[in-house]
């Protein structure tokens, strides 16, 4: 049997681990709820997602890299080397119950935010659904895995 590292999409990241992107940003998912319709719908009233696709809620803790400087949440957000899913994040798409991560903006050094994102993923996907990101490993950075049930 081979060896499968951990982050690898065949060996995803579990719930609770802690990664540090490329971007100096530490990532740690402390929950996922894969087919969170109502507590989206809930929220201002939403309508319900496309047919064939739901709403997911992931709650995060993000931690800003350690130095002088502020942060901008929403760059490290959009950024299309972090945090990916099956579905790209879309704010637009839907808003999660709070607190909404998304509406963070500027972060300190050092300092963590925990809160809620929402993805609309298609209802196919919601099994195999996992958030990806960049990790440095000397020289270059690697795609890892973060698992979401």
């Amino acid at each position: 049997m081979r060896f499968v590292p951990p982050g690898n999409r065949l060996n995803p990241y579990p719930i609770g681990t802690a990664v540090v992107t490329s971007q100096g940003w530490t990532v740690k998912v402390n929950s996922a709820t894969l087919n969170a319709d109502s507590e989206v719908e809930a929220v201002h009233d939403q309508p319900p997602p496309p047919a064939g696709e739901q709403y997911t809620v992931v709650n995060l803790t993000m931690t800003a890299p350690v130095d002088a400087g502020s942060y901008d949440l929403t760059d490290f957000l959009f950024f299309e080397q972090q945090m990916q899913g099956n579905f790209k994040y879309a704010p637009d798409a839907c808003e999660p119950p709070q607190p909404d991560l998304g509406t963070v903006g500027q972060v300190s050094s050092g300092t963590s935010v925990t809160g809620n994102l929402c993805y609309e993923i298609a209802t196919n996907d919601a099994a195999t659904f996992m958030l990806t990101g960049f990790v440095e490993t000397g020289a270059n950075d690697r795609l890892v895995w973060l698992a979401l049930h």
